[in-house]
Formats: structure tokens, C-alpha cells, sequence
């Protein structure tokens, strides 16, 4: 049921961008050592907003297009990577938007293609003050050089209630004999 969860994957997305952008564990470590105001000089001018900011978005379905609606109403440019190349503004390859984008934000599912399609290769053609954010499978990018936090943008009460729904609604479809919806692999012999 792949639709259930992109809201909140977009949404957590979107906080992780903010979180990286604004420096909130720093800004945790440091208020909590009595630091942490705006003029300490380790912060300087490293806080940003997002509007303004070039994110490119690592694939292009149904989770980035939400990441790009909700980037682009807050003011930041949206680059991607949609293929077969459909004419939508903002296409690039992946070299070029790595090098253009403040944000990169991959959204690709994990296959023989895109394992480790982030690597230190193509790290190295990020700007060094560009923000990393996957919230696809852990595999799509060589892990070992990064900070990780688990695979749980999806998991909200929202989405668990979408998933039962659908699922409800799939078993009344196969209960009336009507093809099934959303789904990633469809049964067949059904």
C-alpha cells in the first residue's frame, strides 16, 4: 500500500530538513551546556532558512512530489531526477544536481540499480555544506560515512490508520470479487 505512507514520509522529510538546517541537536547540546545563543560563534551564520535553498529530490514519485510541493510553498527551488525525462521544470541528471542542490533528499526504492547509488564518489560532488537526507532504504547510500537515524518517517498514527483502511477496503474488493488497490505486487490467481 504505497500511498498510505507518503504523507508522513514527506512530512518527516521535511522535519529533517528543517532539523538539519536550523542545527537542532547542536542548538540541544549547546543550550543544555548553557550555550546555544544566536551570537555564539560556532553558530555564526550556518542557520538557514529553507526558502531560498536549491533541494533536489532523488527520484520522483509520489513521496518527492510531496517533499517538492511543501519545499516550493516555503520558497526553496526543487530540482530532480523524474525519468524518462517528462518535461517537468527542475529535471536534471544526478552529477548536476548534486553539485546545485543545498538539500539533496533521495527517494528511490532499494534495487540491484540504485544500491549505493549515493557513494563517496558522488558525495564528494556535494557542496561540503549541503544537507544528506534519505528516507529511502539505508542501502541506496554507502552508510558507513554517515550520521543514520532509523527507517521511521513513515510511522504515525496516521499512517497506520490509512493502512487499515486500505487494507479494509482491499478485503471487501477481494471479498466482491473487484481487482485490489494500491498495492506493490499484485497476487495473482486471485
Amino acid at each position: 500500500m504505497p500511498g498510505a505512507k507518503a504523507p508522513s514520509v514527506a512530512e518527516g522529510t521535511v522535519l529533517l530538513m528543517l532539523a538539519a538546517l536550523r542545527r537542532l541537536p547542536t542548538l540541544d547540546t549547546a543550550i543544555r551546556q548553557g550555550r546555544g545563543r544566536p551570537t555564539d560563534p560556532e553558530l555564526g551564520e550556518t542557520i538557514r532558512d529553507i526558502g531560498g535553498c536549491t533541494v533536489g529530490l532523488i527520484g520522483y514519485g509520489n513521496i518527492a512530489k510531496r517533499v517538492a510541493a511543501i519545499v516550493a510553498a516555503m520558497g526553496a527551488t526543487v530540482l530532480h531526477t523524474s525519468t524518462p525525462d517528462d518535461g517537468r521544470p527542475g529535471r536534471r541528471p544526478l552529477p548536476q544536481l548534486l553539485a546545485a542542490s543545498d538539500i539533496v533528499s533521495v527517494h528511490v526504492p532499494l534495487t540491484t540499480d540504485t544500491e549505493h547509488l549515493i557513494y563517496t564518489a558522488a558525495l564528494a560532488r556535494m557542496n561540503p555544506d549541503s544537507v544528506l537526507v534519505n528516507t529511502s532504504r539505508g542501502a541506496v547510500i554507502d552508510e558507513d560515512a554517515l550520521v543514520l537515524t532509523p527507517h521511521v518517517t513513515w510511522y504515525t498514527a496516521d499512517t497506520m490508520r490509512r493502512y487499515l483502511t486500505e487494507a479494509v477496503q482491499n478485503c471487501r474488493r477481494l471479498r466482491d470479487g473487484r481487482p485490489l488497490a494500491n498495492l506493490v505486487n499484485q497476487p495473482t490467481g486471485c
